[in-house]
């Protein structure tokens, strides 16, 4: 997170700021998509597959927050 922390800071203008993150939690989500077929342990795979939902939700009110945006 500290780097990802860093760039997003240095991103100028909100919207574009949201945007990144948006590029960041997408990021997180394939890695989670990717990694869920491979994690046998059912207690693990649902804690993933948790956080893949929580991330996808946030991506989802990022868009709306930058939809009312300026550019």
């Amino acid at each position: 997170t500290g780097e990802f922390h860093a760039k997003a800071l240095a991103v100028v203008g909100r919207r574009a700021r949201i945007e990144f993150l948006m590029r960041g939690l997408g990021w997180a989500v394939r890695e989670f998509n990717a990694a869920l077929p491979r994690i046998a342990d059912a207690e693990a795979s649902a804690l993933i597959t948790r956080m893949r939902d929580s991330h996808l939700r946030s991506i989802e009110a990022c868009r709306a927050a930058a939809a009312s945006l300026p550019d």
